[in-house]
């Protein structure tokens, strides 16, 4: 009965929102720049920020997401890092999504606090949806660096 109060209670807290955004940091950014532009899409509406900084360094990664990670309290946004539970849990983030390419949600979820939101983006059709996650997300480009994510 717990877990399935607990999905409930993350499915409305997702699917409460709005927006749901995933953030491709570029290898070269200016962070005021890219900070501004992102408070300037989630003013709009409340939002769930992904941030995807595959091809950031760590450590510029990490303070970059503690950055942000004050901007989503500020707009009431739910922030989660894709791929980084390492990075998720330095800055007290809200989750991490997974992908084929990272740790297994299951993996992710030993790391982080019981609290943390886990989910997993289907890329393809013959992605296999993992059960052991709060939620499942596909994807639609925008740009080159954002996309727009729906829950399924």
């Amino acid at each position: 009965m717990a877990e399935l109060l607990k999905e409930s209670i993350i499915r409305i807290k997702i699917q409460s929102k709005q927006n749901i955004f995933i953030f491709k940091v570029p290898e070269r950014y200016e962070e005021d720049t890219f900070l501004n532009s992102l408070a300037d899409m989630i003013s709009k509406n409340p939002s769930v920020i992904i941030i995807d900084g595959y091809l950031v360094k760590d450590f510029e990664f990490a303070k970059l997401c503690n950055k942000i990670k004050l901007l989503a309290a500020e707009f009431d946004c739910t922030f989660l890092i894709k791929g980084r539970a390492d990075i998720a849990l330095a800055v007290d983030a809200d989750g991490v999504l997974s992908d084929n390419n990272t740790l297994s949600p299951h993996q992710m979820r030993h790391m982080l606090s019981k609290n943390s939101l886990i989910g997993f983006l289907i890329d393809n059709k013959t992605d296999k949806i993992p059960t052991d996650t709060d939620f499942n997300i596909s994807t639609s480009n925008i740009d080159n660096n954002i996309q727009k994510a729906k829950l399924i």
